[in-house]
């Protein structure tokens, strides 16, 4: 059996559509003690327990109302007096008490599904096309609009990541240039108050051995007349005070923890101490004073020799005198 069936009722001949599970057979249908029969009947509405049975017979069936609606409104509703005396002896055969049946807006009997209830018909195909397109077409456009905006928005956040990616550039090239090497000791204090990111740090001074790394970060700190006061433990070769100790100034916490961000975070102190010690001791050869030496060395060299070579070439030869 189909979803819908149109019935016709035995006892007062009216008709109606139906849903499937309203059927108890294909002779009784229960039918509801009240509300709107036809939309109960469209939402397939379960029976309940308290609605009564009624003896039928079945004209036709269709997967869906609309059409179950459609095949009835073109059936012929001459029915014989002998198909009718059968369906009595079917129903008191089954012993089926069938109740006077009151029904509200169903077909006429005389003209039955010839003349279509106006609020019961079915919808065009047509109609349900042109109002599917429309809302398909809407739904298009608004999705291409949507897309269109996100575009938009997707650029301009292109753009703003730019720019905040330059202005941080800008801000770590002013951070640079922040300070310069202190002179004295008030700026050298004054500097490392300021300084709070070590990480920084470490991206300005790292070189390519401990040793470099160490002479950079002290010249970022220290000009060449402040660093030449500084030795390690700041005694001489008699244990007598004679420079200023780096190993008992905050400067050198601040190299300890700056190397933390660099490749040499697992250096050991010894190694620490041993390069700082080398590059106090250099700071006189910052700015060339290594080569200077160096030159004036050559330069020594080169002058004693052609003082040598001079004296030979003047001294008298007897024997060519002799020879005059």
């Amino acid at each position: 059996m189909k979803n819908f069936v149109c019935v016709k009722f035995t006892n007062g001949g009216t008709s109606d559509i139906v849903h499937c599970g309203w059927m108890v057979d294909t002779s009784l249908c229960k039918w509801p003690n009240s509300g709107d029969i036809q939309q109960m009947a469209r939402d397939c509405v379960l029976p309940e327990p308290n609605w009564k049975v009624y003896a039928c017979k079945i004209l036709c069936q269709s997967k869906s109302y609309d059409r179950c609606l459609k095949k009835a409104y073109t059936l012929s509703d001459v029915e014989s007096s002998e198909e009718e005396n059968s369906l009595g002896q079917n129903t008191s055969q089954n012993d089926c008490f069938i109740p006077p049946l009151v029904r509200n807006n169903s077909l006429s009997q005389e003209r039955s599904f010839l003349v279509p209830d106006q609020s019961v018909r079915a919808p065009k195909k047509q109609k349900a096309k042109s109002t599917t397109m429309p809302q398909t077409a809407n739904l298009l456009h608004e999705i291409m609009r949507l897309s269109a905006q996100l575009n938009q928005l997707t650029r301009i956040t292109t753009r703003l990541e730019r720019k905040v990616d330059s202005l941080l550039v800008m801000k770590d090239d002013e951070q640079f240039f922040d300070f310069k090497p202190a002179s004295n000791e008030f700026e050298l204090n004054n500097i490392l108050q300021n300084v709070t990111d070590y990480k920084d740090i470490a991206k300005r001074t790292e070189r390519a051995s401990l040793r470099s790394t160490i002479r950079s970060f002290i010249k970022l700190f220290f000009s060449q007349e402040l660093a030449i006061t500084y030795s390690w433990s700041g005694l001489g070769n008699k244990r007598q005070p004679t420079k200023k100790s780096f190993k008992k100034h905050q400067v050198y916490t601040l190299l300890t923890r700056v190397l933390q961000f660099t490749s040499y975070k697992d250096a050991t102190i010894d190694n620490i101490e041993n390069e700082v010690k080398v590059s106090l001791a250099g700071v006189g050869d910052w700015n060339g004073g290594r080569e200077e030496r160096r030159q004036k060395r050559k330069e020594i060299e080169n002058s004693s020799e052609s003082d040598s070579n001079t004296s030979t070439d003047t001294i008298p030869c007897e024997d060519c005198n002799d020879m005059e």
